[in-house]
């Protein structure tokens, strides 16, 4: 019995054409030189030919997936070569860890695309001082304008009888309630608000929170702090004299960190050496941190 894909096939042929209508014959229920996996046949599942007729299992259907995920991976695989050739960096994200480049792609000479340019342009870009929600309140920080001082006395009072103010936060509440900033290395950070002392220009002093920015600001106007001003420590070298000021009085030194590097002999290199330079060298400050955030929502 024949396979019904294999059944003569008769075509039509137009009425005013002279040429007999001629017979071809479609394709086999399955091509051999599609199976392209490396799975064998007893591997994979098979289906029945949807012809009743036919007495043997059709897979076309079967190697036709399969091939199309053999040319799949094929065409993944040259896009992912074409991506770490032109890839940019701020042209987009990549959605997985197959997209990102195989290998570190060169920037210097070459122009890269930049995404932000359209919003910022025309103004439909979003901050974070355009987020609002139903009832939310703004917070505002008051800041010290001395560079070391000790605080004997915060007055809230006013500030507080100002309409639109929900709360006022000084050193020691933060204090109370919260841990101190976790610093490197650790005992040298205070709390999130200063307690008892400010130790540079713009250490936060209190916080307010109010129905508006605005409000906010003017109620940081009616906050009154009494200073004792202390000598400041400005240039590091003399930060380190014995006479100096200590800003961290429970660390008892301004120093925060020091360290010894040694590598190999470094007197028998000195000694064999024909010259030796002594001199001061300073290491230029050196962070890898991004520009983090300076507002959120809570």
């Amino acid at each position: 019995m024949r396979c019904a894909h294999r059944r003569p096939l008769r075509l039509l042929v137009s009425r005013v054409s002279a040429k007999a209508p001629f017979t071809r014959r479609r394709r086999r229920c399955f091509a051999p030189s599609m199976m392209r996996s490396s799975r064998s046949a007893s591997e994979s599942p098979k289906r029945r030919c949807r012809h009743s007729e036919c007495g043997k299992r059709c897979e076309r259907r079967r190697i036709i997936r399969e091939n199309f995920v053999i040319r799949y991976r094929r065409t993944f695989a040259e896009q992912q070569r074409n991506f770490e050739t032109s890839f940019h960096m701020s042209q987009r994200a990549p959605r997985d860890l197959n997209e990102l480049p195989l290998s570190q792609p060169r920037y210097l000479g070459k122009d890269t695309t930049r995404i932000e340019d359209a919003t910022l342009l025309t103004g439909r870009a979003e901050f974070g001082d355009n987020v609002a929600f139903p009832g939310m309140l703004f917070a505002a920080i008051l800041r010290s304008p001395h560079a070391h001082a000790r605080i004997k006395k915060i007055d809230i009072s006013k500030a507080q009888a100002l309409v639109g103010v929900a709360a006022i936060v000084t050193g020691e509440e933060a204090k109370a309630w919260s841990e101190p900033v976790p610093g490197f290395p650790a005992g040298w950070a205070g709390h999130c608000l200063a307690v008892d002392k400010v130790r540079f220009v713009g250490d936060p002093v209190a916080a307010v929170a109010a129905t508006s920015r605005y409000v906010a600001e003017d109620a940081l106007d009616l906050i009154d702090v009494e200073y004792e001003v202390l000598p400041a420590v400005v240039d590091p070298l003399k930060a380190l004299e014995p006479d100096s000021p200590i800003i961290w009085e429970h660390q008892g030194t301004n120093l925060i960190y020091h360290r010894v590097f040694t590598f190999g002999p470094v007197d028998e290199a000195f000694a064999r050496a024909d010259v030796v330079v002594k001199d001061d060298f300073r290491w230029l400050r050196a962070s890898g941190n991004p520009i983090e955030t300076c507002n959120c929502i809570v």
